[in-house]
């Protein structure tokens, strides 16, 4: 017997109906995709305004159509759609908001935006790695406050390491087998922020590098109190802890489901985030916790020296990981970028939409460039970009959202100015743009007129750079 619903035919039913009426039975998991429909269902009803629910329904049809593209047998007997809950959801949804066919009219901003944006990274570098550790701890002085006193510490002499034993030698007695433990304890944790980055290769060739500088890290770094390094014991107990917590903050930069999500006050919230969490001041406090709570100590005199000395190892490590794994990244990206703009992916919005969220879910600093860029048609543009199936936001859903994107702006603009990654480019037409993005975000004067300002501004310098 078909079980029914309670509510009408046009009527988006509550989760727990929903999920009752599409069960398979207890020992039936529901996949990923279709968890996404319970949870943009979950939020249809949480909404509050129209406006929110409108929003909403438009998530429910992209989520239900991405999961039904995963199941080509969704309808069949027996299946989830054996209480006809798929097909009335479906009628629920176009009674709401109208039949999916009705696409926006403006289909050519968004088609320049996404051209745009190819264009910009297919002709953008970083600049070049230095091959040595010791270019790269002057990189990182140049590009961050928190590393400028590396300036400042000569390595010292009368230590060594010898990479057969993986052991440092010379130095005051303890002292070498403290530097030793510490090396295997930094080893341990850039490898664990390679699972927390997912295990990917880049982040694998970054740690790597890493692994390969520590010895010549730890003395430049440490240089200024390893004289003293044997008048504090059992100093070795909190280094363990130390790297497990600067593993935990790093997996808190994890803020990738808000920009897959397509939602554009979740793309904000969690750019936004990312944009906060770049920085290492939370590696350096929460390493200072786990040293001093495993001293049982406060943290001054000689163990304060100290404990500050490791507070800087720790970050210096963290930073040069980060920084290695994003200009990696980002090289990367740049490369694919000319491809898919040989092979016209502009064209295409939801093929173009899951390449660029892959590309910006943890590398703010090109969703911060792409929100101050006339070439991308600034913050509006970038929103566009990354709504759940790559077509326009309506004006309503930008003006309704105004403030908030209107105030992430400064914070993107100061990311870019702080960044100690430098974007550069010889094309005269994204030269201009990355200036811009420097300078003022000029696209962003005026409130009126925003499909006007995006079609003049976007057009224009897209039909500039394609010659």
């Amino acid at each position: 017997m078909v079980a029914s619903s309670s509510v009408g035919v046009h009527s988006i039913p509550r989760l727990d109906q929903w999920k009752k009426l599409t069960s398979l039975g207890p020992l039936k998991v529901r996949s990923r995709k279709l968890r996404r429909v319970d949870c943009r269902i979950n939020a249809y009803h949480k909404a509050i305004s129209d406006y929110g629910k409108d929003w909403e329904a438009r998530e429910i049809r992209i989520a239900l159509n991405q999961w039904k593209k995963s199941k080509p047998d969704w309808n069949a007997e027996g299946g989830r759609n054996k209480n006809h809950a798929i097909t009335q959801l479906e009628s629920a949804v176009t009674a709401r908001i109208g039949p999916p066919a009705a696409r926006y009219s403006d289909g050519e901003v968004a088609r320049n935006l996404r051209y745009g944006v190819l264009h910009f990274l297919s002709h953008a570098k970083t600049d070049a790695l230095p091959s040595h550790p010791a270019g790269l701890l002057n990189t990182l002085a140049d590009a961050y406050s928190d590393f400028d006193d590396l300036r400042k510490t000569d390595v010292p002499t009368g230590w060594s390491f010898d990479k057969s034993s993986d052991q440092f030698l010379g130095g005051k007695e303890g002292g070498s087998g403290f530097l030793s433990k510490l090396h295997d304890t930094l080893k341990d944790m850039l490898w664990g922020l390679v699972e927390a980055a997912g295990g990917a290769e880049l982040a694998k060739q970054a740690a790597q590098f890493v692994v390969n500088a520590l010895p010549d890290v730890i003395l430049k770094v440490l240089g200024g109190v390893l004289s003293q390094l044997g008048a504090v014991k059992d100093f070795v107990s909190g280094l363990s802890a130390a790297a497990k917590a600067a593993i935990k903050v790093w997996k808190t930069r994890n803020l990738e489901e808000g920009i897959i999500s397509g939602h554009p006050r979740m793309v904000v919230n969690s750019v936004r985030d990312q944009i906060k969490a770049a920085g290492y001041d939370g590696v350096k406090e929460a390493v200072k916790a786990a040293l001093v709570g495993g001293l049982g100590i406060a943290g001054a005199g000689v163990a304060g020296t100290i404990v500050s000395a490791l507070m800087t190892l720790y970050s210096v490590v963290t930073g040069m990981f980060g920084h290695l794994k994003e200009v990696y990244k980002l090289n990367k990206v740049f490369t694919e970028a000319k491809r898919k703009l040989t092979a016209k992916l502009y064209e295409q919005a939801e093929g173009f939409n899951e390449w660029f969220k892959g590309v910006i879910k943890d590398l703010p600093i090109i969703s911060s460039y792409c929100m101050t860029m006339p070439m991308t048609g600034s913050y509006y543009g970038f929103l566009t970009l990354v709504t759940t199936d790559g077509t326009e936001l309506r004006y309503k859903e930008l003006e309704r959202n105004y403030a908030l994107f209107n105030s992430i702006k400064a914070e993107a603009k100061g990311f870019i100015d702080d960044h100690g990654i430098k974007l550069s480019s010889s094309d005269p037409i994204v030269s201009l743009s990355l200036k811009a993005a420097r300078e003022s975000g000029l696209a962003d004067n005026a409130k009126a007129s925003l499909i006007d300002r995006l079609k003049s501004t976007v057009v224009s310098v897209v039909e500039s750079a394609a010659g």
